[in-house]
């Protein structure tokens, strides 16, 4: 797929689909549009990888991107993904608003073990549930229900598997080159 350190569209297209992307078509479509130089329909891989890096890990680009992300399943704009939203999007069995089926399971995923995680600590003060005296008595009761954008930025950041099930729409996110302007 990659050879002197140029890859080609339908190279990056199966590596694409390989993430579980059905219709990969316009995501490489927009990368290759900012790094095809030569109109021959390769691009130099590291310089994809780099932008994406760029994209996911520098501090000014990044939460854009991860808000980006964030957002296709934040529909009611309660600043969280909702678990019961997630269950019923997977319940539908079908893709809206670029939405996969892979990134749902990864956020219920993220959800188990943020939920965990939360157990292992409970149980290690004693059983006792450290109070959230800031959040309203509501969200006390459902934080578990639910990720906020620290929690899924974090998760961005630190897990590569989470990564790829939101590589579609974090391609789009890629604005060039790193460095250009």
């Amino acid at each position: 797929v990659i050879r002197d350190g140029y890859i080609s569209r339908a190279g990056f297209q199966q590596i694409v689909e390989g993430c579980g992307v059905y219709d990969a078509t316009p995501y490489v479509d927009h990368i290759l549009d900012l790094f095809e130089e030569r109109s021959d329909r390769l691009i130099i891989a590291r310089e994809v990888m780099d932008a994406l890096n760029v994209t996911l890990n520098d501090p000014g680009a990044s939460a854009k991107s991860h808000m980006v992300l964030f957002n296709l399943f934040d529909e009611h704009k309660c600043s969280y993904i909702l678990k019961w939203r997630l269950l019923e999007l997977r319940a539908k069995r079908r893709e809206d608003n670029g939405q996969t089926h892979l990134m749902i399971k990864a956020l219920l995923a993220l959800i188990d073990r943020l939920e965990k995680e939360a157990d292992e600590a409970a149980a290690a003060s004693g059983g006792r549930k450290k109070k959230a005296k800031s959040l309203p008595p509501i969200q006390k009761c459902v934080h578990k229900m639910q990720i906020s954008f620290e929690e899924f930025s974090k998760a961005l950041l630190e897990d590569p598997a989470f990564v790829i099930c939101f590589l579609p729409p974090l391609l789009l996110c890629v604005k060039g080159r790193p460095g250009s302007a």
